[in-house]
């Protein structure tokens, strides 16, 4: 039991219960709306597709077909656009380094910069009228994969650029990825993927010769990498991009737009037609997450630092999760049927709030109780154990904790129910 949580765990009467909560908190008995896994952020509207998301601390940042780009803060109810001197607005990929500098690649305007979070534009000496479809940002330097002219190089903050393709048999980049070690991955339209250890001054192919482009490549921050092909499905290296192997278990769409992962190594994958896609074990397994998904065309993926999970989708905008992807299993996000939670009440709340759950099953069923804060620590644990069927409350009193968001994590096998709580000091 955690210091400083009290537990008050009292069994009630079915029609108590609903007589407790319509009359003293006029409040439904249901599901707690944060179990539904994506929330919709409301936009960006009028942009067309999203096909490009970076996030900064917990700033995110999109890039649209029609649009330009646009920006959410946590806390924001709308996405801000960032249009000052980006003269061009038919954005392909955005790219953040390390110093929070963004740059976003255009289809037919080169790269543009910005060193002020994108209220601010500024071009880049890359002019070309090649789509710049991917950006990568690692260790001093920015590569620009391109659309027909390879690969292009800088490393003075876009000011010059240089050819970085030697060894590169296709110009048609689709996709770059970097390890943190600095092997480089590059995806291709027709010639599959290939290597470089010399951060772009030379490639070698990975024998990976696929007849489908490499639309999509991530590096996790152990150095596996992962791949997506138009129609191809999965690849996996363990070995810095030496070696492949294909990795489709569960993957029931093979059209891969963008690979993402959190901070303890989940992969999200998003896929044209079918949703988003999750791996908790390398890619072995993969499982649907697509419930309150509003499009299940996703065209691209970004995790907060909180590790909030963003889609952006062909034409309903940017989704994100309604709690953090290191909080729960993300296959838990289908509405369990044998228990429910009720909204904690009140909320937000200083001293104490109470929280009231029913079981529905016809046998006592093993319960756990867990709040976590918004970086996915466990912070206190309020029930665990096997409990009969009924309707039980539980006091929650936040007394060494510091104002913020929380989730309570109601759980019971591979089910949860997800709450959203706010304490305030």
């Amino acid at each position: 039991m955690h210091h400083g949580v009290h537990i008050l765990l009292k069994m009630e009467s079915r029609s108590r219960l609903f007589f407790l909560l319509n009359l003293l908190l006029g409040l439904r008995l249901t599901l707690s709306a944060q179990s539904t896994f994506w929330l919709s952020t409301s936009g960006p509207s009028h942009a067309g597709a999203v096909n490009a998301l970076q996030a900064f601390n917990t700033t995110a940042f999109a890039g649209t077909d029609i649009g330009g780009v646009f920006a959410r803060s946590d806390g924001d109810t709308a996405w801000r656009p960032l249009k000052n001197g980006l003269h061009n607005i038919y954005i392909r990929s955005l790219a953040i380094d390390s110093n929070g500098v963004l740059y976003a690649g255009t289809q037919g305007g080169g790269v543009f910069r910005s060193s002020d979070g994108g209220e601010s534009w500024h071009t880049t000496a890359l002019t070309t009228l090649w789509t710049i479809r991917t950006l990568v940002a690692h260790a001093g330097y920015i590569l620009a994969g391109t659309s027909g002219g390879g690969v292009f190089k800088s490393t003075d903050a876009g000011a010059t650029w240089f050819a970085a393709h030697a060894g590169l048999a296709d110009p048609y980049v689709r996709s770059l990825a970097v390890s943190p070690k600095g092997t480089l991955i590059a995806g291709t339209a027709f010639a599959g993927m290939f290597r470089s250890t010399d951060s772009g001054s030379s490639w070698q192919s990975v024998g990976i010769t696929t007849q489908y482009e490499v639309r999509a490549l991530a590096s996790r921050n152990d150095g596996v990498f992962f791949a997506g092909g138009y129609g191809s499905g999965m690849f996996r290296s363990s070995d810095d991009g030496q070696t492949w192997i294909a990795v489709n278990e569960g993957l029931t769409n093979g059209t891969i737009e963008w690979i993402t992962s959190n901070r303890s190594g989940k992969v999200y994958v998003a896929t044209r037609g079918g949703g988003v896609f999750s791996s908790s074990n390398n890619g072995a397994q993969w499982h649907s997450i697509n419930n309150g998904l509003g499009e299940w065309d996703v065209r691209s993926l970004a995790v907060r630092s909180d590790d909030v999970l963003l889609a952006g989708t062909a034409s309903a905008g940017v989704f994100m999760s309604s709690h953090p992807t290191s909080v729960v299993d993300d296959r838990s996000s289908t509405r369990p049927t044998t228990f429910e939670l009720a909204p904690c009440f009140p909320n937000p709340f200083n001293a104490v709030t109470t929280i009231r759950y029913t079981i529905r099953s016809t046998a006592p069923m093993s319960m756990t109780f867990r709040v976590f804060d918004a970086l996915g620590r466990e912070v206190a644990l309020l029930v665990r154990g096997e409990q009969a069927p009924g309707t039980y409350g539980i006091s929650f009193v936040p007394q060494h904790l510091a104002g913020g968001i929380y989730y309570g994590v109601l759980s019971s096998g591979n089910r949860s129910i997800v709450q959203r709580m706010m304490v305030i000091r």
